[in-house]
């Protein structure tokens, strides 16, 4: 093979940014939901960054719709409801973006979450 006939590759245009961004994000997402249990507090600042950095990002609507889920649920534990009730309606708006099944396993995630929660919690 002379010098000629090499091989060019094909240039990406920048898509290895967009590759970048989107490990960080879903790295994020994967931490913050390894600490849901021991750390819920941070776990629900992750899921928020998580949400904040995919905003304009399509294909992690899914990701981020999931991510809503975590703060509606950790924000019930921990006894932020405005938080949870904020987040709540932003998730709903977002059920057109997800499949039917995802919506689904979330709504019954939320409820399992929210039922544990007494009037007496939401007056303090």
């Amino acid at each position: 093979m002379s010098d000629s006939d090499e091989y060019e590759w094909p240039s990406d245009n920048g898509s290895n940014e967009d590759n970048d961004e989107h490990v960080e994000i879903k790295n994020t997402f994967f931490v913050a939901d390894d600490g849901k249990k021991n750390s819920p507090k941070e776990a629900l600042e992750g899921f928020e960054n998580v949400i904040m950095m995919s905003e304009d990002i399509d294909e992690l609507s899914k990701m981020r719709f999931e991510s809503y889920e975590n703060v509606v649920c950790l924000s019930a534990q921990l006894g932020l409801y405005d938080k949870m009730v904020e987040n709540q309606k932003k998730l709903l708006k977002m059920m057109d973006k997800v499949d039917r099944n995802v919506v689904d396993e979330s709504i019954n995630h939320i409820l399992d979450a929210v039922s544990t929660i007494s009037d007496a919690d939401i007056q303090r």
